[in-house]
């Protein structure tokens, strides 16, 4: 699938997960944009997910998604805007629940790292992000 916006033709790429339970998440990732998937099995507290850029530059999310094997718990992606912490994306996890947020732009502060913070135990957790790299 393809595109065209203000001269550009962007292409369309699938990015799909399976994901336990015949559960399957889908996140559409434009050409330009970059992914990133990691998948948990135990609790986490503030770990980061994806390392800030070279100096001066920032990471801009374009769409997040996450996805829970687990009854209970809750599974948060946090990044850093104008010095302060902010949800980028939360679930509360009950059986095979997802959460898929697109068509977002959240420019992080520059030199700043994504982190994953659970209480799922040791259920599978899948956090996924599109993004791109801002060249401040």
């Amino acid at each position: 699938m393809a595109f065209y916006s203000g001269g550009i033709t962007y292409k369309l790429n699938d990015a799909l997960q399976d994901f336990g339970g015949g559960q399957r998440l889908k996140i559409r990732q434009r050409d330009d944009y970059l992914f990133k998937s990691i998948e948990y099995t135990a609790n986490q507290t503030a770990t980061e997910f994806l390392t800030a850029p070279d100096v001066g530059n920032k990471i801009i999310v374009k769409g997040a998604a996450i996805q829970a094997d687990a009854n209970s718990g809750i599974v948060v992606v946090n990044g850093t805007v104008g010095g302060e912490t902010i949800i980028i994306a939360k679930l509360y996890a009950s059986r095979y629940t997802q959460l898929c947020q697109t068509g977002i732009s959240v420019p992080l502060d520059e030199n700043t790292n994504i982190t994953v913070t659970s209480t799922t135990g040791d259920n599978n957790v899948l956090v996924k992000m599109n993004y791109v790299i801002d060249n401040a």
